[in-house]
């Protein structure tokens, strides 16, 4: 059973409950400062790029995407930035308890909520030595990716959640060369972390919008 716990972001300007055996990243490389990124360990082992990845961005708004769309752009922007060329979406409406009880907002605020599935070759783009690895056969990994969009209007800004989890089993294995063949979208649920980190959100100190 996961041990949550409450954690401070931002310097403590942001708060939510996250596993307590997941690792903050900024420790062993250079993290954005418009991020906070938090990553799983298993097995009470180093981090590894087999536990899920919890990502916390500060975006400016973008005021050209409706709230219907903001978890699907959002969601294929980072697919975008995977490299990943294979992808399903679905938009969701709630989480397992109603957004409504999530207590970090104010009235002006619009949640966007989505699940889905990218297929992500794992590993560097260089080898050791600074040579391409594009040649070169990368470990193919499906990844299910959780996304809250939390739109603030009066901040103008798009506060970004994802939880990024692989995908474990037969899904990626040698033999799953497609989507079709790892999941089918409309059954996916939210992974417990995302569901956590989101419904227990909160912005403390609003002046870190500015």
């Amino acid at each position: 059973m996961t041990m949550y716990e409450s954690r401070e972001l931002f310097g403590g300007a942001m708060k939510c409950h996250i596993g307590k055996e997941w690792g903050d990243v900024s420790t062993i490389r250079q993290v954005p400062d418009h991020q906070e990124c938090f990553q799983q360990h298993l097995g009470n082992a180093t981090i590894d790029n087999n536990g899920a990845l919890l990502v916390i961005e500060i975006l400016e708004r973008q005021k050209d995407i409706t709230d219907d769309d903001a978890a699907s752009y959002f969601f294929y922007d980072l697919a975008d930035s995977n490299g990943s060329n294979e992808n399903t979406f679905q938009s969701k409406n709630m989480l397992a308890k109603d957004q409504q009880d999530i207590p970090m907002m104010v009235k002006d605020r619009t949640i966007c909520l989505g699940t889905g599935i990218q297929k992500i070759a794992m590993g560097r783009d260089t080898d050791i030595q600074g040579n391409s690895r594009q040649d070169q056969q990368q470990e193919i990994k499906y990844v299910q990716v959780d996304i809250c969009v939390f739109r603030l209007k009066h901040v103008d800004t798009d506060l970004v959640l994802t939880v990024s989890k692989p995908i474990v089993g037969p899904a990626n294995s040698s033999t799953s060369s497609s989507l079709n063949d790892v999941v089918v979208v409309d059954d996916l649920s939210f992974t417990e972390p995302f569901e956590r980190a989101v419904s227990t959100f909160q912005v403390l100190d609003w002046g870190l919008f500015g």
